[in-house]
């Protein structure tokens, strides 16, 4: 789920730049996720069925921050640039890699604008073998990101290297914008996390996939 402005008015009145209003618009999905799910039974949402009652939730709690964001910030939301069919899950993906960063406080806008604009660029840009999602806690340790990068095999890891490494203007744009204002000193996303925080971890490869990367050991 993305957002636009949709207010100018309103926007520069409550909001004024974009960095906060990523910010402003992050403590409002924590807070109302945070209140949707303490009227929820935990085991029911994360139940397999044919009807996810976790997905009815998300559905109702997007529409609640958007109806909030358009009327305090002019914002209104938008869906997300990869549409469903086409959007990798825990279970179509082969790999799943757990990516997670600590954001200094005094940067917290523009680490979550910059988490944001990485996730959405692996998908526009990888639709159909890397579907990333991005998460913030909302019990646990303020300003964490959590990016779960799915991917068809491990072949696909490479290729999110080499996009990085081919720096198209798209991508360098990403990756080089100063997110930081001037009287905070300027910089990259690089500064917006605490160092030695960010890491990644290789969360399932499934059953389908195992087969074509394990070594079978000899029998004694």
């Amino acid at each position: 789920m993305s957002w636009k402005i949709a207010d100018v008015e309103r926007f520069l009145r409550s909001v004024r730049t974009i960095p906060d209003a990523s910010a402003r618009l992050g403590d409002m999905a924590a807070s109302v996720l945070a209140a949707d799910l303490g009227g929820h039974d935990l085991v029911g949402l994360i139940a397999v069925d044919k009807t996810s009652a976790l997905d009815a939730m998300m559905k109702k709690v997007t529409v609640r921050i958007g109806n909030q964001a358009g009327k305090e910030y002019g914002l209104t939301m938008h869906q997300a640039i990869v549409p469903p069919e086409e959007t990798l899950n825990s279970v179509m993906a082969g790999i799943v890699i757990h990516r997670r960063g600590q954001l200094k406080y005094r940067f917290r806008a523009g680490g979550r604008e910059f988490a944001r604009s990485v996730a959405d660029i692996i998908n526009k840009h990888r639709r159909g073998v890397a579907s990333v999602f991005l998460y913030e806690e909302a019990f646990g340790r303020s300003d964490r990101i959590h990016w779960l990068i799915h991917l068809r095999d491990l072949s696909v890891h490479d290729s999110l290297i080499d996009m990085r490494a081919a720096m198209t203007p798209e991508v360098a744009e990403v990756y080089s914008r100063q997110g930081i204002p001037k009287e905070e000193g300027s910089g990259d996303w690089s500064r917006t996390f605490l160092d030695a925080t960010l890491e990644d971890v290789a969360l399932t490869l499934t059953a389908q996939h195992w087969n074509m990367y394990a070594k079978k050991t000899p029998d004694k």
